[in-house]
C-alpha cells in the first residue's frame, strides 16, 4: 500500500512539477518528493484508522508533539545528526590525493551556515512523512509478532526498498547492499530513539537534520560533493559503515531492548494482532 500511495500520487508530479516548480521559483523536484515523501504517513494512518480509529489517531498525535521529554533523548538526536556530517567530512580528507581542490571558504560563514542549517532542518522536518509510516505504524505493527531486533531489521530492509524505485524515477545510481546497511542501520538509531522516549517528534527531527547535513553539503560545498559523487559507492560503504558503527553501540549499550520483546503502555497502545482484532469484534 505505501509504494503505491507514495509512487501513485508521485510520479504524475515527476512529470508535472517541474514548469510549475520553475514558475514558483521552488527548488527542483519539490512537489513530487514532498508527495512522495508523504507516502508512508498515508498509507500508515489509513492502516491505523482502519485497526484503531480515532483511539489510534489520538495517540499519533499525542506521539507526534511530544516534546517534553528526558535530554539524554535530544543528546542522542544531535549524535545521530553529527554522524553524517563527521562522516562526510572525514571521507574528504584524502580528497587531495584524488586532484579535488575544494573550495572551503562557507564554513567561515558560520552564522549562515548555521541559519542555512536551521532552514533546511524546518523544511526538511515539515516535509518529511516517512516516520509515521515506518516508526509510528510499520515497527509497532512487527512487534507485536517478533522481538525488537527483528522488526528493526525488518523495518531497515522494507525502508531501503521503499526509496529504490525513487532512484530509478530521478536517474540516481544506487548500490543496493549499501543502501540497505545505511537504512538498515538508522532504523536502529530511530527505533531506539522512538521506543525509549515514546516521542515520534524527535525520530522527525532527527531524520530530517540528517537530511539537511546533506542537503547544505550539497550547496555550499560543490566541489567536496562532486568528489563524493565520484567515489561511486565507495562513498555509499563509508556511510553504511558509519551508521552501522553507531548502531552497534546503542545495540551494545541497551541490549536488552533489542533482545525482548516491547509492550507499549495500554494507553499508547493501538496495534494488535490479527487474531486479537477477531477475537475484540466478536467479544
Amino acid at each position: 500500500m505505501t509504494l503505491l500511495v507514495t509512487y501513485g500520487l508521485g510520479l504524475p508530479w515527476a512529470f508535472l512539477s517541474p514548469s510549475l516548480e520553475q514558475d514558483l521559483g521552488l527548488r527542483e523536484e519539490f512537489l513530487s518528493l514532498m508527495i512522495m515523501r508523504f507516502g508512508p504517513t498515508i498509507a500508515g494512518l489509513l492502516v491505523v484508522a482502519a485497526i484503531a480509529g480515532r483511539h489510534g489517531m489520538r495517540i499519533w498525535l499525542r506521539q507526534l508533539l511530544r516534546w517534553r521529554v528526558s535530554l539524554r533523548y535530544y543528546a542522542a538526536v544531535a549524535v545521530f545528526v553529527a554522524l553524517p556530517f563527521f562522516v562526510t567530512v572525514l571521507g574528504t580528507v584524502p580528497a587531495s590525493q584524488f586532484g579535488v581542490s575544494a573550495d572551503l571558504s562557507a564554513a567561515r560563514d558560520w552564522v549562515g551556515l548555521g541559519i542555512g542549517y536551521v532552514k533546511e532542518i524546518a523544511y526538511i522536518t515539515l516535509t518529511n512523512g516517512e516516520e509515521t509510516g515506518w516508526r509510528f505504524v510499520l515497527m509497532p505493527l512487527l512487534l507485536t509478532r517478533f522481538r525488537v531486533w527483528q522488526a528493526v531489521a525488518a523495518t531497515g530492509v522494507i525502508w531501503a526498498f521503499w526509496h529504490m524505485p525513487a532512484f530509478f524515477l530521478f536517474g540516481q545510481a544506487a548500490e543496493w547492499f549499501p543502501l540497505i546497511g545505511i537504512c538498515m542501520a538508522w532504523a536502529v538509531l530511530y527505533g531506539w530513539l522512538y521506543l525509549r522516549s515514546g516521542s515520534l517528534l524527535l525520530p522527525v527531527i532527527a531524520h530530517g537534520a540528517a537530511n539537511a547535513t546533506f542537503y547544505i553539503y550539497e550547496a555550499k560545498f560543490p566541489a567536496l560533493n562532486a568528489y563524493w559523487e565520484a567515489m561511486g559507492p565507495t562513498g555509499d560503504w563509508i556511510f553504511a559503515a558509519g551508521g552501522s558503527a553507531l548502531a552497534a553501540v546503542v545495540i551494545f549499550r541497551d541490549c536488552s531492548l533489542f533482545q525482548g520483546f516491547h509492550q507499549p503502555q495500554d494507553d499508547e497502545k493501538w496495534a494488535t494482532r490479527p487474531k486479537d482484532r477477531f477475537q475484540d469484534r466478536r467479544s
